[in-house]
């Protein structure tokens, strides 16, 4: 009816006191005597059978009194639950034994043959009361928990046979008629305790505890007392054959007293937990008592029918039928309710495993195994869980939830505290539940508060006890939780042993890891014991002290440190032990094997704490070339110091103010100011009223935020008032802390300014005329059209050409033709308005910019009036000169075209003029320029060369004008048109700039000159020095990737970057913009040479210069062109630039030679280099090898000058 899974036992506290050595002989003599009345009883029941009714009583009382005896003897001399449940039991069989001597007794005095009821009865119910306590208090004691289950199993089993027996027995003898009142009320009575006695045998059978022999033949003693009692009944009705009941009875008191002395008979009220599953022999229990009731009303019924049966019985089947069903469903829901709470504890051990599985040390085992034990026990209401650590025989609490657990982690006790129960049940390496005790995870003297019932689980692995799991409650733990308990500690041991062995290796790993960086640390790593003995030093002492290992353990030798730092060293040791915190390290010299100290930096640690330790750890790191840099540096500074205070610039610092907190002695050359006056006032006293709001609101800018370097250039006043022009460098040096200022570094640039301004003046200016010159020219009349807003005036250009200028130069001399420009040039300014520009282009060639004109005959006036002016005889050193001019006017209403464009246009129609009969003017008209398919045609063209190899470049040597050696070449690009033959560079360069094919174009130059380059150096010696120089437009060098590109194009050719010069136009040095001049830092600082070209045509000053890594300064050719003149006023400009190209720190380079005059002017000045016709004109690579072999000395009679430009 019953499964049962392996017991467990849950010992008591007195089951931990050992027997005494004479235990084992007493239970033999016991087992032997137990045998020898069972097998007496055996025979007696056989040879009863054949006795007389009288015979059989005697037997019975004899056998009764015999059990009796052997009860009272196990409840004197046994203690416990057992005792008193022998005790009431043979009060019951003494009872019973009494009942019929005391019937007989009243019959023979009342002369009556088995009276009932009679005063016997009384002792009979006295039997079954005490039968019925003490079956009750055996069943209680054999169970740890409520047994409700084994309760609703034993009512159903007696409601089902309450219902048989009433129906077979109790009703036919309640109904006779014959039957006095007292008889059916006593046999209703007896019924009663019948039930009673079948249910508590029934709920004692099902119900927990061991199952011993002596157990057995109790429980039988007591069925068969509920069947003497119904064979009674049967008497009574005269069902059976007397004496019977006799029979019956005697089988009880030999097994009642054979269970009595069975050695087993103090175990039978000890509590074993046994699992009750749903098995089909309990199913079927339950199906047959849920079906007896209907069944018996089914056979009624039929009996009924046959008129033999009784129709009073049918109400009481109908109650307890409804009795069973209740019960039995109340069983079926307790089994149901039993099986959640399984599948809920199953998860909960499922879900504990996967957590142990995936933890990662100890302490998260021991969090994950807590928090499944209070999720197993319900939470722990009042209670406590926790985790012991046993180690050498110490019991350490490493873990705790729940009522007092803080209190429990500060438990570390002996093992054999509290009675030794801890070290018991670890020793039995099994689980042990403890009632009523002290608590075993508090420390000594700390009380339970309530909680008394313990419960503990050892922790085994590898036949090795690692602690164990300890549950404290109010309340005893269900045994289904104590299983579920034990369950996960056999997961949580392998989990402990796993995290265990998983920190083992991972300690391992980890001191493999310190040793192997100790020993291959570039630090010096010593432990000193308390008495400052070495004990461990690292390998790295050879290295850094050129002493092993070996010879620094043991007491330090004095001389190792040296002394005067011995009492840092010792303050140290002594900051370390002590309990201030220090982390600042000291620097200390230790002696070297060789004799010399080493400084090093030192900072110690105590960890004599720690076992794998146990001392003071000096770490030492080597700092001798830090400390030797430091007194480099010391030294460094105050060279730097002196550097400063005797520089000719002076070095300031200001704060964010504005307010000097330094200022070098040269502010007194400078300035005329002491140094030290002017610490502590404000630099705004030193400038103009004009720049005082612009320095505020400068550093007003740059207060707020940190800055790298800013350059600007102002004006201070000087101690005598007058003003010096200086430049002035700001570097934020805030951060550093021997600065902690604004740093200003001041150059007087007032010479340099007048100088700048000087050439300013004339590189916009005509040196001859005082007009404007062709830069001046075309920057007016740049802004002149670019200002497009909506406008009513028009832009004009006037091109002036002096009819037959050449005639007056040939027969006058150049002196006279001079003088007529210089007169020609001052009416030509007469007859224009203030806002009007009029300027010398070269030669004979002037030009008059117009605006603010509304209508072509405010133009044409002016044109007459020029025509008219210069018309007039000019009288030139006495002698009269009469002159024609021929004029070309251009018109843009629309303000659409280039300057260039216009002045050409102008030029055109000038050359018109002159064709119509010269002294006119003539008007610029479209169809004399080139159509937009024209030029549409040439851009595709060109895009096609580019890409197709149409394009051919052409070398121009550059020579040493000392030496006449060819220092270089500059490669100039050739367009072999297929149609219009070799192009120069002037048809097509500033279409391939506005179109944007100026980017590849260039790209293509540079790659093919460098091939060019290093083909001649591996087959010539002489080009091994050779530099080339290439063009570098502004289109390109807004690619963001031109520094990349370059630098691909000379890893490719091989060439060292020193021998490429990429030559800009001046144009580009005026452009201020940040990227460009990036760019340009760049290449100079891969190494590549920076050129100017055209220098002196443009409006760049030398601080433009200044702000860009040039390297040559290219001479324009307008300039080269002067000196052909007589006396030194036409080479001042050449002499000013390559004077101030020198102060720079530059090369020049002369560009457009052609005259042994101009050479020999050019040497005279001062200039390196130079170029032109002179020399040779450009020519394809092969002519440049022979020109290479001839040498410049021998090419001026094959130059070709004269011949023309390129």
């Amino acid at each position: 009816m019953t499964e049962r899974s392996e017991p467990t036992a849950r010992p008591r506290r007195s089951q931990l006191v050992h027997t005494g050595p004479g235990a084992a002989d007493r239970d033999q003599v016991l087992r032997e005597r137990w045998a020898q009345y069972l097998l007496g009883g055996l025979v007696a029941c056989i040879v009863a059978f054949w006795l007389p009714a009288e015979a059989r009583g005697a037997v019975v009382q004899v056998a009764g009194w015999i059990a009796v005896s052997a009860g009272i003897r196990v409840s004197v001399r046994e203690k416990g639950l057992a005792a008193h449940s022998w005790r009431l039991i043979a009060f019951a069989g003494a009872s019973f034994l009494l009942a019929p001597l005391v019937q007989i007794a009243q019959g023979a005095l009342t002369d009556t043959t088995d009276p009932f009821p009679s005063v016997g009865d009384v002792f009979s119910i006295a039997g079954y009361i005490f039968l019925t306590l003490g079956v009750n208090e055996l069943t209680v004691s054999r169970r740890t928990e409520p047994d409700r289950d084994n309760l609703i199993d034993s009512l159903i089993l007696g409601a089902g046979l309450g219902i048989l027996i009433w129906v077979l027995v109790i009703g036919d003898y309640v109904s006779d008629p014959e039957v006095g009142a007292a008889a059916q009320v006593l046999n209703l009575v007896y019924f009663g305790f019948v039930l009673l006695v079948v249910v508590l045998t029934a709920r004692l059978a099902v119900g927990p505890g061991a199952r011993t022999p002596s157990f057995y033949m109790l429980a039988s003693a007591v069925v068969l007392v509920a069947v003497a009692d119904v064979i009674a009944t049967f008497d009574t009705l005269d069902r059976t054959e007397g004496g019977l009941f006799l029979l019956a009875a005697l089988p009880i008191y030999v097994l009642l007293g054979a269970a009595a002395m069975h050695p087993t008979r103090t175990r039978i009220a000890d509590p074993v937990d046994m699992e009750i599953r749903l098995t089909w022999s309990r199913v079927t229990l339950l199906a047959l008592a849920l079906f007896l009731a209907p069944a018996i009303v089914l056979v009624s019924g039929i009996a009924q029918t046959s008129d033999s049966g009784r129709d009073d019985d049918l109400p009481l089947l109908v109650v307890g039928s409804l009795v069973v069903s209740v019960l039995v469903l109340a069983r079926l829901s307790s089994l149901v309710w039993a099986r959640e709470r399984t599948a809920v504890r199953e998860r909960q051990l499922r879900f504990a495993g996967l957590q142990l599985v995936t933890a990662r040390n100890i302490d998260e085992t021991n969090r994950v195994t807590l928090e499944a034990v209070a999720a197993l026990a319900g939470g722990l209401d009042g209670g406590r869980a926790s985790i012991i650590r046993v180690d050498d025989g110490v019991s350490q609490v490493v873990a705790s939830t729940g009522h007092r657990a803080d209190l429990a982690l500060e438990t570390d006790d002996p093992l054999d505290r509290h009675d030794g129960v801890l070290l018991a049940a670890l020793d039995r390496r099994s689980p042990m539940t403890l009632l009523d005790s002290e608590p075993v995870d508090l420390p000594d003297g700390e009380s339970s508060d309530g909680a008394r019932c313990t419960f503990i689980l050892p922790l085994v692995t590898q036949a090795e006890v690692r602690g164990a799991i300890v549950v404290t409650t109010p309340r005893p733990l269900e045994p289904r939780v104590l299983r579920a308990i034990e369950a996960l500690g056999t997961e949580v041991s392998f989990a402990i042993e796993s995290a265990a062995l998983t920190e083992h290796l991972h300690r391992e790993k980890s001191e493999r890891r310190f040793r192997a960086l100790v020993e291959n640390s570039s630090d010096l790593i010593l432990v000193l014991d308390q008495s400052r003995a070495c004990i461990f030093a690292s390998p790295v002492v050879e290295r850094l002290l050129g002493r092993d290992e070996e010879s620094l353990l043991g007491p330090l030798p004095l001389e190792l440190v040296h002394e005067d730092d011995r009492d840092a060293f010792d303050a140290l040791l002594r900051m370390a032990r002590g309990t201030a915190l220090d982390d600042d390290p000291s620097e200390i010299r230790l002696l070297h094997a060789d004799g010399t100290y080493r400084w090093f930096e030192l900072r110690a640690r105590d960890l004599s704490d720690e076992p794998e330790i146990g001392g003071v750890v000096l770490t030492a790191r080597d700092i001798t070339d830090r400390h030797a840099a430091e007194q480099r540096l010391a030294r460094s500074e105050a060279r730097f110091r002196a550097l400063v205070q005797n520089s000719s610039d002076v070095v300031a610092v200001i704060d964010e103010q504005a307010f000097f907190s330094y200022v070098s002695p040269a502010i007194g050359p400078m300035l005329g100011f002491d140094a030290d006056s002017l610490v502590g006032t404000n630099v705004m006293r030193l400038l103009p009223a004009d720049e005082v709001t612009r320095a505020m609101k400068l550093v007003d800018s740059l207060t707020p935020r940190s800055f790298e370097q800013l350059t600007l250039e102002m004006r201070l006043r000087d101690r005598d008032g007058a003003w010096r022009n200086v430049d002035v460098t700001i570097s934020d040096m805030r951060s550093e802390a021997a600065v902690q200022g604004i740093v200003l570094n001041v150059r007087d640039v007032t010479v340099r300014r007048a100088l700048e301004q000087d050439l300013e003046h004339k590189t916009l200016h005509d040196e001859l005329t005082g007009l404007g010159n062709r830069v001046m020219f075309n920057s007016r009349l740049g802004r002149a059209l670019a200002r497009t807003e909506a406008r009513l005036d028009q832009v004009a250009v006037l091109f002036v050409d002096v009819d037959d200028f050449k005639e007056v130069n040939d027969s006058l001399g150049h002196h006279v033709g001079d003088q007529l420009l210089i007169a020609v040039a001052e009416r030509l300014r007469a007859c224009l308005r203030v806002s009007d520009t009029a300027a010398r282009l070269g030669g004979d060639d002037f030009a008059v910019l117009l605006e603010d004109t509304y209508g072509e005959s405010e133009i044409f006036a002016v044109a007459d009036r020029i025509l008219a002016a210069i018309a007039q005889p000019f009288s030139v050193e006495g002698r009269e000169i009469s002159v024609t001019a021929s004029i070309g006017v251009a018109i843009d209403p629309s303000r659409s075209s280039t300057g260039e464009v216009l002045l050409r246009s102008a030029d055109v129609a000038v050359y018109l003029a002159k064709e119509r009969g010269k002294g006119r003017y003539e008007i610029f008209q479209a169809e004399v320029h080139s159509s937009a398919f024209e030029r549409l045609e040439l851009r595709s063209a060109l895009s096609s060369a580019i890409q197709n190899g149409g394009l051919a470049l052409y070398y121009q040597p550059i020579v040493d004008l000392a030496t006449g050696d060819v220092i270089g070449c500059e490669a100039l690009v050739r367009w072999d048109h297929p149609e219009r033959g070799l192009l120069p560079p002037s048809t097509f360069i500033p279409l391939a700039e506005e179109t944007g094919l100026i980017v590849p174009l260039g790209k293509w130059v540079l790659t093919e000159a460098c091939t060019q380059l290093r083909s001649w150096t591996d087959a010539h010696p002489q080009a091994a020095e050779l530099k080339m120089s290439v063009n570098l437009s502004v289109r390109q060098l807004d690619t963001p990737t031109i520094v990349e590109d370059v630098g691909q194009v000379l890893h490719r050719t091989d060439l060292e970057p020193e021998r490429l010069t990429l030559e800009i136009t001046e144009s580009l040095v005026m452009d201020d913009a940040a990227e460009l001049r990036e760019r340009l830092v760049a290449l100079r600082e891969s190494g590549i040479m920076l050129a100017v070209d055209d220098f002196g045509t443009g409006y760049s000053s030398l601080g433009y210069i200044q702000r860009f890594p040039v390297d040559v300064i290219k001479i324009d050719r307008s300039f080269v062109d002067r000196l052909d003149g007589p006396g030194d006023a036409n080479s001042g400009v050449v002499r000013t630039i390559i004077d101030l190209a020198h102060g720079l720190g530059t090369t020049t380079v002369a560009e457009g030679i052609e005259t042994d005059e101009q050479l020999a002017s050019l040497r005279r000045l001062g200039c390196e280099y130079g170029q032109g016709f002179h020399f040779s004109r450009p020519v394809p690579a092969e002519e440049f090898v022979a020109f290479l072999r001839r040498g410049a000395g021998s090419s001026g009679s094959d130059s070709g000058v004269g011949a023309g430009r390129p």
